[in-house]
């Protein structure tokens, strides 16, 4: 991804210049990739977008990505933050909003092994997650690697647990339930449910262990850190859910791919809303193996269920 500054050049060239640039980009390419020692790569396509702006840019790669069936892309992030983010935005974040196909985001620190063998994956066992799970599990099977499952349980407002806190508004049933015991009692709730998703992987033939924690602090750093701590070679998760609500509130997974210690593999949800209605026209009631898990990896394992305790 070259703009002005990495090109040392005016803003504006001309339709010959770039002719001539792209022609050069595409020998040095060649002569870097089209080597014995990358027998599967294909001459380098490249891309000219004469908008300079990221989501332009964004656009015509993701088109492009659609149109030759692509079942994943690649990308590196800078990682920047405060005011450089904010000016020069960010090539990876913004593919994250936008595609519907997974994306690995190789971030400036990421530490890359030969193989993939230990997977961390976080999850909020939101309305996605047993698709990215089924995913998840299949990548392991195919990689000879190991799962490990990680979920924070979100911390309610102190502020509406003092005030007049219903219990079953949070699915705990009963009478009102001081904040310890609410972390407390949803922390034994996720573990039942994560040890039962570590079993069906299990029975899949994948080596899969588990770690639910209630700790108030920010959840990306809580990941960042349970990766390091788990040496993951590879984090798998779901992406966020749209630009607008992205702009407001933030993401997690966009603060992953930032600051990851190792390659982060996201399955944004525009690609995970796609699966379900692929499942929908087939007249599945679930969203099941057999449908295409978007990464060429579809499998006929059994069917993942949500294991309500």
């Amino acid at each position: 991804m070259l703009g002005s500054a990495e090109l040392n050049g005016p803003a504006e060239y001309t339709a010959g210049w770039m002719q001539e640039f792209e022609e050069n980009m595409r020998i040095h390419l060649e002569k870097v990739l089209l080597t014995p020692g990358f027998p599967h790569v294909l001459s380098p396509k490249i891309l000219v977008e004469p908008l300079a702006a990221t989501s332009a840019a964004v656009e015509a790669l993701l088109e492009y990505a659609t149109k030759r069936d692509a079942d994943l892309i690649i990308v590196s992030s800078h990682g920047r933050r405060g005011l450089d983010r904010f000016f020069l935005g960010s090539f990876a974040e913004t593919l994250l909003v936008y595609s519907k196909i997974p994306i690995l985001v190789i971030g400036a620190g990421a530490k890359i092994e030969t193989n993939f063998n230990r997977i961390l994956f976080p999850t909020e066992f939101g309305e996605y997650a047993h698709e990215v799970f089924r995913r998840t599990v299949s990548a392991a099977k195919q990689m000879g690697a190991s799962i490990i499952i990680y979920h924070v349980v979100p911390m309610p407002a102190r502020i509406v647990m003092d005030t007049g806190y219903y219990p079953s508004l949070y699915g705990v049933e009963g009478e009102m339930v001081s904040r310890e015991d609410f972390l407390k009692i949803q922390q034994e709730h996720q573990s039942l449910r994560a040890e039962a998703w570590a079993d069906w992987a299990k029975g899949e033939g994948v080596n899969c262990s588990f770690k639910v924690e209630s700790v108030e602090e920010a959840i990306d750093i809580l990941i960042y850190r349970e990766a390091v701590a788990e040496r993951a070679d590879l984090i798998m998760m779901e992406g966020q859910s749209g630009p607008i609500k992205v702009a407001l509130l933030g993401s997690i997974a966009r603060n992953v791919v930032r600051t990851g210690p190792c390659p982060v593999l996201v399955f944004p949800r525009n690609a995970l809303a796609e699966t379900e209605k692929e499942g929908e026209m087939l007249g599945y009631e679930e969203r099941t193996p057999e449908v295409s898990d978007g990464l060429g990896l579809a499998d006929k394992s059994s069917e993942l269920r949500d294991f309500e305790v």
